[in-house]
């Protein structure tokens, strides 16, 4: 049920969803479909309604949604208006990207700072891993501006402020940057749009480290 709903999003993880549901989808079963930015979606399968994703969409129909101790980003899923579960998403960080954060620190970037809209303790977590000074956790997208617009004054003209994005709700802050970057699949033709560069993820480090070298 839950690739069915999210069968016309194009978020990473409905996209995990549906290769692990491992069949066609029956566009015929789902209707009504709404996505809702960085709350989750909300369709109806085979004529019951289905509401997929965090707290803040299950608070805003009056659901209380269920605990979970399990660290990760919860997606909560109710049914006709009543709270059925959970799934847990935990990230799994890629063997190359601490040693990729030392290497950006090698060549002369001086502070860095995650953005994200995962749960406080699930950032929390991979900025400690992966040895990022700074982050912000639980940010819609316009909050995400708000934080980049601190780190400008912050700096105070001094040196440029980069930002990478994957393209899922990053077209404000990537224009907003003094050096925007947009990577991955670029499904996002506003990010492609809004960013100053776009690379594929394997071409993002090499990329970042030739701006920083070319300026020392």
């Amino acid at each position: 049920m839950q690739a069915l709903v999210k069968s016309a999003s194009s978020h990473p993880i409905s996209k995990s969803m549906r290769q692990e549901y491992g069949k066609e989808i029956d566009h015929t079963r789902v209707s009504d479909i709404q996505e809702i930015s960085e709350k989750g979606i909300q369709a109806s399968v085979d004529g019951i309604s289905v509401a997929i994703e965090n707290d803040k969409l299950m608070n805003s129909f009056g659901i209380i949604p269920g605990e979970c101790q399990q660290l990760g980003t919860i997606l909560h899923i109710a049914l006709d208006g009543d709270y059925a579960d959970h799934i847990v998403i935990s990230d799994v960080l890629k063997p190359n990207a601490e040693a990729a954060v030392k290497a950006l620190k090698s060549v002369g970037i001086g502070k860095m700072v995650m953005l994200t809209g995962d749960a406080k303790a699930v950032g929390s977590q991979t900025a400690s891993n992966l040895g990022i000074d700074e982050v912000h956790s639980e940010l819609l997208p316009d909050h995400k501006v708000s934080k980049v617009e601190e780190l400008l004054q912050e700096k105070k003209g001094h040196g440029k402020l980069v930002f990478v994005g994957d393209g899922i709700n990053d077209a404000p802050v990537l224009s907003r940057a003094d050096i925007g970057i947009a990577m991955g699949s670029m499904d996002s033709d506003a990010a492609i749009e809004a960013a100053d560069v776009g690379f594929m993820v394997l071409a993002v480090l090499n990329a970042i480290r030739a701006l920083f070298v070319k300026r020392l």
